[in-house]
Order: structure tokens, then sequence, then C-alpha cells
């Protein structure tokens, strides 16, 4: 079993295959699914949140407003700490908006492309990173 902040790969033996298979978490029924998501997902919010956010969650408020405005948060951070932790925070948020089924905010998208401009177009990170904010990259 390998485990990353938001999947899970499981290895199966069976009597009918000669190999072991590789399941990902999309791959197990539903209920399974749901369970091993919902921890993985708790945990990757305990990284990228900060103590207001976790408030605002604490109080009630809906988690896709909590993680839309976590990302705007990591993107402006961006442009002080441009670092591959602070890119691994911003590639996370955008996972989770992802499984929840929401696009990236224009705000987000905007605030990030200013950032990109600045930076070059040659770093392959911020690359990434813009083709996760749905920008067509080179």
């Amino acid at each position: 079993m390998s485990e990353s902040e938001l999947d899970l790969s499981i290895g199966v033996r069976s009597p009918f295959t000669r190999e072991p298979v590789a399941l990902a978490l999309v791959d197990l029924p539903e209920r399974q699914r749901e369970a091993i998501g919902t921890v993985l997902r708790s945990r990757c919010l305990a990284l990228v949140l900060d103590q207001e956010e976790h408030q605002a969650l604490a109080s009630g408020e809906a988690l896709r407003p909590v993680v839309r405005h976590a990302l705007v948060r990591r993107v402006r951070a961006l442009a002080d700490a441009r670092n591959i932790e602070t890119e691994r925070m911003v590639t996370l948020l955008l996972t989770l908006l992802d499984q929840l089924g929401q696009t990236v905010p224009f705000e987000a998208q905007s605030l990030f492309y200013t950032i990109w401009q600045t930076t070059g177009a040659g770093d392959r990170g911020m690359a990434e990173l813009a083709r996760r904010m749905g920008f067509v990259t080179p």
C-alpha cells in the first residue's frame, strides 16, 4: 500500500491473476472510497488550512468556500515565497477543489497569472501549476 496526501494505491493479489493488481482510491467500492477519502481529505486540510480557516469549518461554514479562500491565500503566498512547499500547498488545494467538483476561482487564476508572468514561463513547477489552474502551457 502506498499513500500520498490525497490518493491511495493498494496492491491486491488474487488467485485469478499472476501478478498483484494495483488499485487506486477511485477503483474501490463507493463506501470504502468515501471512508478513506474522508480520512485523506481531513489530513490534507490539516496541512493546507490556517487557523482562521479551521475555525470557519468548526463554526459550520461549508468546506467548498473555505478551500477556495485557502487557495487564493496560498496563491498570494507564491508572490513572496516561491518554493516547493508553497507550490505543494497550492497543488493540494487544487486537487481538493477538483475532488469537490469545483472550478478554480477567477481571483486565484488572476493572481497566479500575474505571478507566473513575472517569474518567467521557464519554471517547470510554475508551468505545472499554470496547467492545473487552467492555462495553456507550452
